[in-house]
């Protein structure tokens, strides 16, 4: 009775191990990179502040000349600004390199600003194609550059 208990335990355990390997551990990159999308997508349209700058490297920098703690100035003015946040996106490429990944894909972001909704980046008719560069920090993948769209606006 005893030893059928020892081996039902084990199983229980293995199973519970397997599981985690699977889910955790033996995970492609490009899937890893897909959640840090999916992470950065859903604390925007939360307005949540911590969980952007989460996925975000300290070495962050892009044409505009942004920094961590500039975009993070932006994001706390951004969030104050609108009431609502919608993202739609596509992702159409992850290309991993290494320690380097960059992911291609089609943006459409909606804002409310005083009862009214707008395009802010793209369109349903356009969407725009952003490119985001992202490196490894130990096992986690970091957003380090943002190619955004050169007009940025509110329609």
């Amino acid at each position: 009775m005893k030893i059928r208990r020892g081996y039902i335990l084990l199983g229980g355990i293995l199973i519970v191990l397997s599981f985690f390997l699977t889910k955790f551990v033996f995970v492609s990159e490009e899937k890893k990179i897909s959640r840090v999308i999916e992470v950065g997508e859903k604390a925007l349209e939360a307005k949540y502040l911590d969980g952007c700058m989460k996925i975000l490297s300290y070495n962050y920098s892009d044409e505009y000349g942004l920094s961590y703690l500039q975009v993070k100035k932006f994001l706390e003015r951004f969030f104050q600004e609108f009431q609502k946040i919608d993202i739609e996106k596509e992702i159409l490429n992850i290309e991993v390199k290494e320690k380097d990944a960059r992911v291609s894909m089609n943006l459409i972001i909606i804002v409310t600003l005083q009862e009214q909704r707008g395009y802010f980046i793209g369109s349903h008719a356009k969407p725009e194609l952003i490119q985001i560069d992202l490196e490894k920090v130990r096992t986690n993948w970091l957003v380090k550059r943002v190619e955004w769209p050169k007009n940025l606006y509110y329609q």
